[in-house]
């Protein structure tokens, strides 16, 4: 039976529904007449709860409260999803390594010494960090055999815990960690915050390289030394982490010397007698100051002008001269054309032997194949298989080309002239063609000068039967 909820007089067709008697009306009458919160929540656009409640309140508009508890709007959820807040964490390591932060940074352009990644090492309890610089990420594997044996060498610890994020260098580390017995948090995929401590300390140790490199003028390509030194130095600074304690005074116990830091990228000049080869050399020669090394108790600089780097304890440092400022702005870009900037297992002389054997075969083959044409070995081809082969034997004798910048030895440019001689006996035509600077039909040569070729060798090309005047064009007279 249905139940009479109001009743008022009939105007026009319509019922009016004064406000004044609202309040008097019970719990039914209201949700016949007035619409829900959560639908005016869907005609205002999906805002906040707060927000609705305060457009109805002012604007004095009424309506049902009656959503059910812990409700969730599914429109919502696909168009405004977001991430949730991060607690703070409230964990603190008692001891060294009882739990280490691990990540690996990059790719950065090609540094001077082939890396393009490193991977970081931080100490939980003495925020003391290690890096090591990574050619490949597949290193850092190995690295981590490193960084543990060290640990449990030079301090006698275990690593109890490291976390990490589930990058593919370190899913192959779990069963690792799971065999020797360490244990392996992860954060979630794409939620790099859960590893903050690395990531924090990869944007401190960035944003100090960086600043060294922009105070010394020098390229971008040397971050993998700047880097290195912008960690030896963050280890030596006090930190708020750490009650302004320095990590390397928590770890070590022992304070930091700062007497012996000197300026990134100033001039330096070390002691060479020892270097030299003659007794009549210079002692020393100015180079830039790259940083300090960890296998020795002196510093490394770099001579620019041979792209060799010097580790001495007697150097002497101009803090106020900087190599790199006085070069061109474009020193970055210009310093590979330049100098040689290559690993010291690169500079020995096997390397040079090495690329004079490469060049030496790159001319060999287009030779014997030269040979194999005038040989006739290819028949009635030969002139299309020589209009292949010859320019591109030209262009590897050019002096303007890798082959013949590379090929300093003497032997490869006899071979180069050798390669030059086989062309001009056997296809004079083709050389003719290349001084010329112009194509045609191999049947059809266009008129050369007679004494112009034997300028170039008169007496195998007459001997081949080639002949002509100052203004005939020369015969080829094929043997039959």
């Amino acid at each position: 039976m249905k139940e009479t909820l109001l009743r008022d007089d009939c105007k026009g067709g319509l019922y009016p529904l004064k406000l004044s008697r609202l309040p008097s009306l019970n719990k039914a009458t209201h949700a016949a007449v007035m619409a829900l919160s959560s639908r005016w929540h869907s005609r205002l656009g999906h805002p906040s709860s707060a927000i609705v409640s305060q457009v109805l309140s002012k604007s004095q508009i009424p309506f049902v409260s009656k959503s059910k508890k812990n409700s969730v709007c599914d429109a919502c959820q696909k168009g405004k999803s977001h991430q949730l807040p991060y607690p703070r964490a409230i964990s603190v390591s008692s001891s060294p390594f009882e739990l280490v932060f691990s990540d690996v940074w990059g790719p950065a352009p090609t540094s001077v010494g082939k890396n393009d990644f490193y991977v970081s090492f931080i100490d939980d309890y003495s925020k003391f960090t290690w890096i090591y610089l990574l050619r490949h990420k597949s290193e850092v594997f190995q690295k981590i055999h490193e960084f543990q044996a060290m640990i449990e060498r030079q301090f006698n610890k275990k690593i109890l815990a490291m976390q990490t994020d589930w990058g593919g260098e370190y899913q192959k580390l779990n069963s690792f960690f799971q065999r020797i017995g360490i244990v392996h948090h992860v954060s979630c995929p794409h939620t790099h915050q859960q590893n903050g401590s690395a990531e924090r300390k990869h944007r401190h140790i960035v944003e100090v390289g960086l600043t060294l490199l922009a105070h010394a003028s020098m390229p971008l390509k040397f971050w993998d030394e700047a880097f290195v030194t912008a960690t030896y130095l963050i280890n030596r600074l006090p930190s708020k982490v750490i009650s302004g304690d320095t990590p390397i005074e928590r770890l070590f116990n022992q304070k930091p010397d700062y007497l012996s830091l000197r300026t990134f990228g100033c001039a330096c000049w070390p002691h060479l007698c020892p270097y030299n080869a003659r007794k009549l050399q210079f002692r020393s020669k100015q180079c830039v100051f790259l940083g300090y090394s960890n296998l020795h108790k002196g510093f490394k600089c770099l001579d620019v002008s041979e792209g060799r780097v010097y580790i001495s304890r007697d150097v002497i440092f101009d803090e106020n001269v900087y190599p790199f400022a006085s070069m061109h702005p474009n020193a970055g870009a210009r310093l590979k054309a330049k100098i040689l900037l290559l690993p010291t297992d690169l500079l020995n002389p096997s390397s040079d032997f090495g690329v004079t054997i490469l060049c030496v075969l790159m001319v060999m083959i287009p030779c014997a194949l030269i040979q194999l044409v005038s040989m006739q070995v290819l028949h009635k081809n030969w002139q299309k298989m020589m209009l292949i082969w010859a320019p591109t034997a030209l262009i590897l004798c050019s002096r303007d080309t890798f082959l013949f910048r590379q090929g300093q030895a003497l032997i490869t440019r006899m071979i180069c002239l050798l390669m030059l001689l086989q062309l001009a006996v056997h296809c004079p035509w083709i050389m003719r063609r290349h001084r010329g600077r112009h194509l045609c039909r191999a049947d059809r040569p266009p008129p050369l000068c007679g004494r112009q070729l034997a300028v170039l060798l008169p007496t195998q090309l007459r001997r081949r039967g080639y002949t002509g005047g100052r203004t005939q064009a020369y015969q080829h007279r094929r043997p039959h």
